[in-house]
């Protein structure tokens, strides 16, 4: 091959080219760009976009009814935007009327049923408050024997004990 000292002279020669090439280059003023220009006037901007791709709710809610009924209207459409506490739909609510007047039945039955249970109650308070006052009253009273005004007769003219014919209550004096 060639000697060393060709091969350095051509690198610093191919060096110098480049850094020459450059400078010139970079003191060229640029040239400006072309674009278009517009005038913009009021009016109605319409831009349609059309892709494909997944779209997804910023903030994800499930909607749920505290009951079931059917839908009786639908306020809203897809797609339509909706915020948080929008009406979206209208239920049926004929049902639901029909449980909340039977519910009130049941209540005014449980009430008059309460009522008298409690009647029956007080009742029943009052009449043992009487029976342990008459009870009271018998135990401070003394007791009364059953005296018959006249002597039973031990025999009769014929000289026999009399018995009894036919049927006669027993009663019982003891308290």
């Amino acid at each position: 091959m060639k000697s060393p000292w060709i091969r350095g002279l051509l690198v610093v020669i191919l060096l110098a080219v480049i850094v020459g090439v450059y400078w010139v280059r970079g003191n060229e003023e640029p040239q400006a760009l072309q674009v278009e220009t517009f005038t913009v006037k009021p009016g109605v901007f319409v831009e349609e976009v059309q892709a494909s791709g997944q779209l997804a709710a910023v903030e994800p809610t499930d909607v749920t009814a505290p009951f079931s009924a059917p839908i009786e209207k639908v306020l809203v459409q897809e797609g339509d935007r909706v915020e948080k506490g929008d009406l979206l739909l209208v239920l049926d609510s004929t049902s639901l009327k029909e449980q909340v007047v039977q519910a009130k039945a049941q209540v005014e039955q449980a009430q008059s049923q309460l009522a008298k249970l409690q009647k029956q109650v007080s009742d029943q308070e009052k009449l043992n408050q009487l029976q342990i006052q008459e009870r009271r009253s018998r135990s401070k009273s003394p007791r009364t024997t059953w005296m018959p005004s006249r002597p039973f007769p031990s025999t009769t003219p014929s000289g026999k004990m009399p018995t009894a014919s036919g049927s006669r209550p027993s009663r019982s004096w003891s308290s």
